[in-house]
């Protein structure tokens, strides 16, 4: 088992050399890339596997040392600091590998990481910056810059790159519904409800962004729009009960008590919504006929009497029915 696990470091520590070989093309000829320092290479980063990090730590930077421009020891240096969760010095390393060797994707994706962890955002949103500068063309390099943005408050400009990214790939709903959240948190209604038109264009069959629609236009206070949205949904699918089940609560919020009970035997008595379901609202009911008396105990065994209908072979509905009975 021994010799087994030696062997394994011995390939994984001469591939991780042989890749870091190939990215010292920026070094001086003559330098960095030579026998030796190859050799030196491969044992400091055989310590780094081992999980040897004080001595890989050691032996990196008696590299650098003697060939201090050796980005691909100063990478691997500063992911030893990372992993010791030195990230002040994992930084300075990292930095120093990326003005070596600016054209490392690699090294600026690590780079980024490391201002994240060390709660310096804004250091990272400058790196990625760079990085989608030079590969505008990369959707995961332009997420990323996007996700940052997100985290330091930028929201446009995390609308910008998710703009760049649907222009590449096409409307999601992933992406629109991203837009519509940004659109919602800072107040910008108008487009958060366009994110969601612009997918109901594109996939007019859903009925769940049409429920979207419906809510967004409930906030704000665009009640005939909303009624429009949810008629849609009915024409699309007559059959759907999660319609009846909003319309219940919009009337509920409009005082309509009457109406509000229709809708939600409606969906009660589709088998279509699932039971669960049903019981976690019959449980809400109750909550309200106590609170507020527009719903008495009558009117949920009413309601219960249609689940049961739905769902015979449902032991808790006619537990619950009995409790209140």
């Amino acid at each position: 088992m021994y010799k087994k696990i030696c062997f394994l470091i011995i390939i994984i520590a001469f591939l991780g050399g042989q890749e870091a070989i190939a990215q010292k093309k920026g070094a001086k000829p003559g330098e960095e890339n030579t026998r030796e320092n190859n050799t030196l290479y491969i044992e400091a980063l055989s310590k780094k596997i081992q999980e040897n990090y004080a001595d890989a730590i050691l032996m990196f930077e008696n590299i650098l040392k003697k060939y201090p421009n050796d980005h691909a020891s100063m990478y691997e240096l500063a992911d030893a600091y990372a992993i010791q969760d030195e990230l002040p010095m994992a930084i300075r390393w990292a930095t120093k590998a990326t003005e070596l060797d600016p054209d490392n994707d690699w090294y600026y994706l690590t780079l980024s990481e490391l201002y994240m962890k060390n709660n310096e955002p804004e250091k990272s949103v400058v790196v990625l910056e760079r990085l989608s500068k030079r590969k505008p063309n990369n959707i995961d390099y332009v997420e990323s810059l996007a996700m940052a943005y997100l985290i330091v408050g930028e929201y446009e400009k995390a609308v910008t790159q998710l703009n760049i990214i649907e222009q590449q790939e096409g409307v999601s709903e992933e992406l629109s519904m991203e837009k519509y959240k940004i659109y919602k948190n800072i107040g910008k209604n108008k487009k958060a409800i366009a994110e969601i038109e612009k997918l109901i264009k594109y996939f007019p069959n859903e009925t769940r962004y049409y429920a979207l629609l419906a809510d967004a236009y409930l906030e704000m206070g665009m009640k005939k729009d909303a009624m429009k949205a949810y008629d849609k949904i009915l024409e699309i699918n007559p059959k759907d009960p999660y319609v009846h089940i909003a319309l219940a609560d919009y009337y509920r919020q409009e005082g309509n008590f009457k109406k509000a009970k229709e809708e939600l035997k409606i969906g009660f008595a589709n088998p279509d919504l699932d039971f669960t379901t049903k019981l976690q609202l019959v449980g809400v009911l109750v909550q309200i006929s106590r609170l507020t008396g527009n719903m008495s105990d009558n009117d949920v065994k009413e309601m219960l009497k249609t689940i049961i209908q739905a769902h015979p072979d449902e032991p808790d509905a006619w537990g619950l029915y009995a409790d209140i009975a």
